[in-house]
């Protein structure tokens, strides 16, 4: 039986929650009637024992319209659209990220977003534009690849000016799930050529294509010499020459020593180091700090002691 007065308290219970986002406070405002609303017939017993808390609702209330699991077929979204939606079928990659966007948004589940998203990988795949070179302009981004049994091995962290399509078309032919390209600054901003007319300038300009041909030694070159410095001196010392690498790419000139511009998680640097956990990292990345080779800034690594690091380091790399 609809009970005014408490409803009245849980409306206002609701608005005036300061832990609330305004999005959790519409959803917990919207999910108030269905409290109120029996999804089937019940006896008397069942209700008993839902009040004296012997059988659980898992908190969600009746959710009558609300299920659980709900797996779309979401390549036929790329194939079709939604018409309820209006939704056309996506023709490039801008449009299929924003049809799966909105499509989430209204996925029906008690939990108010979809627990399937699909393959997005493969989802996005066929709208890779291979006829279009991309270029790094200002910002940072890794670059990884994601092998067929879901690990993620990361291969270099680039900075603009860099061609990023150069880079995928190097990695093309290995055996990988695809090439991840994940923006790591606040910002990015990159160039978009035609590759037609990109194979025309490389035609025309010889000082282009052997920029072009040291690009592909340089880069080679770079991220043979990180992977034998990595691993030639076990975990501590591959940890130790990864943190110099991203000295020379991000080091800026502190009072206290060299801070590493640039947000690094400790799955990042396993990534990068091939360790298989982040708890080797987390362990390291300790000791450096009991040792006062390092410390945390604003979630940020500040290099006390570049000396130390330059000790597992034969070959200065340049980034």
């Amino acid at each position: 039986m609809l009970n005014i007065t408490n409803l009245k308290e849980t409306v206002e219970s609701i608005i005036t929650n300061s832990a609330l986002t305004h999005e959790q406070a519409m959803i917990a405002l919207s999910d108030v009637p269905l409290s109120y609303v029996e999804f089937f017939e019940t006896t008397n017993e069942f209700r008993e024992l839902c009040e004296a808390g012997c059988l659980c609702r898992m908190a969600e209330g009746n959710v009558t319209y609300q299920p659980r699991y709900i797996l779309p077929d979401y390549e036929k979204l790329m194939r079709e659209g939604c018409k309820f939606l209006r939704l056309d079928p996506p023709e490039n990659l801008f449009e299929a990220i924003q049809t799966l966007e909105i499509f989430y948004r209204h996925v029906p589940s008690v939990t108010h977003y979809p627990v399937y998203l699909g393959s997005v990988d493969k989802l996005l795949e066929p709208f890779m534009d291979d006829e279009n070179a991309y270029i790094l302009k200002e910002g940072v981004v890794k670059v990884s690849v994601l092998m067929r049994d879901g690990r993620e091995f990361n291969i270099a962290y680039l900075k603009g000016f860099d061609i990023l399509s150069m880079f995928k078309d190097a990695v093309a032919d290995c055996k990988f799930s695809s090439l991840m390209i994940r923006v790591e600054s606040d910002e990015a901003s990159f160039y978009c050529v035609s590759k037609e007319l990109f194979n025309q300038l490389l035609n025309e300009h010889s000082e282009l294509v052997e920029y072009v041909n040291t690009y592909y030694r340089k880069k080679l070159s770079e991220t043979i010499s990180r992977q034998e410095l990595m691993t030639m001196n076990g975990k501590n010392g591959a940890i130790c020459a990864f943190l110099y690498y991203l000295v020379t790419m991000f080091g800026k000139e502190a009072r206290d020593g060299i801070l590493i511009d640039l947000k690094i998680t400790n799955d990042d640097i396993a990534g990068f180091c091939g360790i298989s956990t982040r708890h080797s990292v987390n362990r390291i990345l300790r000791g450096l700090r009991e040792e006062h080779v390092i410390r945390t800034l604003y979630n940020k690594i500040m290099v006390l002691d570049v000396e130390y690091l330059k000790q597992f380091v034969d070959v200065k790399v340049d980034a």
